[in-house]
């Protein structure tokens, strides 16, 4: 199964190059569900959300973060 981290890197990667632009994107959330029921499944990716709406001067709008039992 492929990590959704480097999918991630690729979306950041790419608003890296709009980022002198300015973009109609204020707010935003994050949905993820995980095969896995632990932090290793879904800490990269929060990790990388929170960079990307901190970079991009996004309002975080939440997260939700569902595992499986």
């Amino acid at each position: 199964m492929e990590s959704t981290a480097p999918i991630l890197k690729n979306v950041i990667d790419r608003f890296y190059a709009l980022g002198s632009q300015n973009m109609s994107i204020k707010n935003s959330y994050l949905i993820t569900l995980a095969g896995q029921n632990d932090n290793h499944a879904t800490e990269p990716v929060l990790n990388y959300y929170n960079y990307l709406t901190d970079f991009m001067g996004w309002n975080n709008l939440g997260t939700i973060c569902l595992r499986a039992s």
